[in-house]
């Protein structure tokens, strides 16, 4: 039996937020689309809503979505394919649940948790967050 793991939605998170490079999905209808925590985002787009002018970007269900990926990059790292209809990863680095941290990352980590008064887990998942906010709103 090979190690193949089958993509889910908690997968698609990760790629999402572990990958320094903006994560894309091809959809079966060849359109690539970002690939954001919680949803899919389609290209910036103007269009002219009450004679204003405004870039806009279709955002697409993250579960909704997950059965039309046909495969998942982070720049031109293949994360993910959909083989005999089963989105699998190729990059088993990613099926990890745990992620390694730099030296450098763990202790302004351990800095940010002590001057803040909180757990390394709380400040992690604060760093993800403010990250994942900042990547939705560029």
């Amino acid at each position: 039996m090979t190690d193949e793991t089958i993509v889910g939605l908690k997968e698609l998170r990760r790629f999402a937020t572990v990958s320094n490079q903006v994560a894309t999905a091809k959809m079966k209808n060849h359109e690539i689309l970002e690939l954001h925590p919680r949803a899919l985002l389609g290209p910036e787009k103007k269009a002219l809503i009450d004679g204003q002018n405004y870039v806009v970007r279709r955002k697409h269900d993250l579960q909704k979505g997950l059965c039309d990926i046909q495969s998942i990059r982070a720049g031109d790292l293949l994360l993910a394919e959909r083989v005999n209809g089963q989105l699998i990863m190729s990059d088993q680095k990613f099926a990890n649940r745990s992620l390694t941290l730099s030296e450098e990352i763990f202790q302004s980590l351990k800095k940010y948790a002590d001057a803040h008064g909180v757990t390394l887990d709380q400040a992690l998942a604060q760093a993800v967050t403010s990250y994942t906010q900042e990547q939705l709103h560029e």
